[in-house]
């Protein structure tokens, strides 16, 4: 395993995991890849999270890919526009008063 990380190059690196837990943090970034649409990055347990970053560490190809998926995605999140972001929410909130 070792070897394998040496020769990874530091531009290829981005958190791509997350897990659900205690903290704010971890919530957030879960939370964050799920808007995104990218469910199979968000582990329920510290097992399944080690997991999912084992095989990535492998599959340098995915890691890539995901890395450009994730940039892209992120910006066509509503939490990334603050417009789109209010208008959700807004519709969120009418419906809540409305039923």
């Amino acid at each position: 395993m070792i070897g394998m990380l040496v020769r990874w190059h530091p531009d290829y690196f981005l958190l791509l995991t997350s897990c659900c837990g205690d903290f704010y943090a971890h919530r957030a970034t879960s939370a964050m890849r799920m808007r995104m649409e990218m469910h199979e990055l968000v582990a329920e347990s510290p097992a399944e999270y080690t997991e999912i970053a084992v095989q990535l560490l492998y599959d340098l190809p995915s890691v890539l890919g995901l890395r450009e998926e994730s940039h892209s995605r992120f910006h066509d999140v509503p939490l990334t526009d603050p417009k789109r972001l209010t208008s959700e929410l807004e519709s969120v909130i009418r419906n809540w008063v409305l039923h």
